[in-house]
């Protein structure tokens, strides 16, 4: 009864977050919204529903990164977590997304002397790149005893890097014949999903929490495809594009990963201030 009561709290804290965004009056940035605050956060009671009475070990939070921001320019991102706590556990749930867009502009100039020639290669174009990626993860903290805990948490996502350019490129000599226009495309992106698993313990053998053991075990794997086109087209001195390639290099590739961790870290206080501490790592890479 008390889980769906709190289904009940959470879909009702998700509606008035919905309700408070959809009446924010019109303004300058994307979407008609005005800027919303960098620390934004709404709290929540979970109420008990036999007694009326707000529970005294749960809660409920939705916050956003300091630094996030819904919308400015073509930079968009946002982040999410719900938590619930009790006295035996903790359960936790959360997101985020980020989409962001650079806009660039590039001008070279190289010179190549051989002799008593000089070879020279002028270049105006642009260069754009774009970032994003989605993630979720969640997991929970369960305390066996007041002096053992034990928490295991997961996460997956995406991420996609890629980048477009191109530019007039002026390529002549002095003295000499040669004189070539042309105009160069470019396009190149990296984009994969990726999941990691965690688990982690501590246990301590006094009251202070100076002696201890802890240990943890973290499992990640990613995979990763990259592609890249770079097009050279014969062109006028008006840079008008022509069909005939001058040049045009493909490449693609991808690749896996698995990455293994583990470690224990063994503490004991010593006299005046000392203390003897033996640490194991153990790391692989597939």
């Amino acid at each position: 009864m008390k889980i769906t009561n709190l289904m009940m709290m959470l879909f009702l804290i998700l509606s008035t977050a919905g309700a408070v965004f959809s009446q924010v009056p019109p303004g300058t940035n994307p979407g008609g919204m005005s800027a919303l605050p960098k620390n934004g956060k709404i709290t929540g009671k979970i109420i008990d529903a036999e007694t009326k009475t707000p529970m005294e070990y749960a809660n409920v939070a939705i916050y956003s990164k300091k630094d996030s921001k819904l919308g400015t320019g073509d930079k968009y991102g946002t982040d999410l977590m719900l938590s619930y706590k009790t006295k035996k556990y903790n359960v936790f749930l959360g997101g985020n997304w980020n989409d962001e867009t650079n806009y660039g502009t590039m001008n070279m100039t190289r010179e190549t002397y051989l002799n008593d020639t000089t070879t020279i290669l002028n270049t105006d174009g642009r260069r754009d790149q774009v970032r994003g990626g989605n993630q979720l993860k969640g997991g929970f903290d369960y305390y066996l005893t007041d002096k053992t805990s034990l928490t295991l948490s997961t996460e997956l996502g995406n991420y996609n890097f890629d980048s477009y350019g191109g530019g007039n490129l002026h390529n002549y000599q002095q003295p000499g014949g040669l004189n070539i226009y042309s105009v160069q495309n470019n396009k190149s992106g990296r984009s994969g999903n990726y999941m990691s698993a965690n688990a982690s313990f501590q246990t301590k053998f006094d009251e202070t929490g100076l002696h201890k053991l802890d240990g943890s075990f973290n499992f990640r794997t990613r995979d990763s495809k990259e592609n890249e086109t770079i097009d050279e087209y014969e062109s006028d001195a008006s840079y008008r594009q022509t069909t005939n390639y001058l040049s045009r290099i493909i490449t693609a590739g991808n690749s896996t990963s698995n990455d293994y961790r583990m470690k224990l870290d063994y503490t004991l206080p010593l006299k005046e201030g000392a203390r003897f501490e033996a640490v194991w790592n153990g790391k692989r890479k597939i």
